[in-house]
């Protein structure tokens, strides 16, 4: 089988349609030759936008795409989560700085982030959450066909720790003095039958006690 060509659109026999292999993707443009080829240049024009429009994310600073991540986040989520993340982006701008290009941001990037941020001020989560931030947004430019491709897939970010809860004295008071006065009732401290024993068993035992106390 010969090789397709590139630049024109090529007879696909079973189909009746003419074709062209685009971006490793054969496109069915047409049965008529004429419009087939016609759509072949829409389709080139379209796709010189697209990688035109790119390059021009590339060479914006990463502060404006994180702006309009911002922007999409503050529309789609809970105040909370916008906070959270206007937070993390933050402390990674004081590492990246408001001129560093999309096109630069790397991997590296992101080792400087986390060395930035000292383990003695920040906890494993926070790093983590910072980090996360910065990839979410090369992930949201992707998803919406801003960026072709995601340079920081893969970094491999520290784990975040499980928050413990450490109660204040005056909490474990409060939890702690309703057990103490149930404690202190007649009714929890001598129940009238035994766990595990039928009241008949009870009355028994009692009989039993009283002819041992006649003998």
């Amino acid at each position: 089988m010969g090789r397709k060509p590139l630049d024109k659109p090529w007879l696909h026999s079973p189909t009746g349609y003419w074709c062209v292999t685009f971006d490793g993707k054969r496109e069915y443009l047409d049965r008529d030759y004429q419009v087939a080829r016609r759509k072949l240049k829409a389709l080139k024009a379209r796709r010189k936008r697209e990688l035109a429009g790119g390059r021009e994310w590339l060479d914006q600073p990463f502060s404006v795409l994180a702006d309009d991540y911002m922007a999409d986040v503050k529309a789609r989520k809970r105040p909370a989560t916008y906070r959270a993340v206007r937070y993390s982006l933050l402390r990674a701008l004081k590492t990246l700085g408001s001129t560093m290009r999309v096109g630069e941001v790397r991997k590296l990037h992101l080792a400087k982030i986390e060395q930035a941020l000292a383990p003695d001020e920040y906890s494993p989560t926070t790093v983590k959450h910072t980090l996360a931030a910065v990839q979410g947004v090369f992930h949201w430019a992707v998803k919406h066909e801003i960026l072709d491709f995601n340079p920081l897939v893969g970094y491999e970010k520290p784990k975040a720790h499980r928050r413990t809860r450490v109660i204040t004295p005056e909490e474990s008071v409060a939890y702690l003095s309703p057990l103490a006065s149930a404690s202190r009732s007649p009714a929890v401290a001598c129940p009238p039958v035994a766990r595990g024993l039928s009241r008949r068993t009870h009355s028994e035992t009692s009989r039993s006690a009283a002819c041992r106390a006649a003998v």
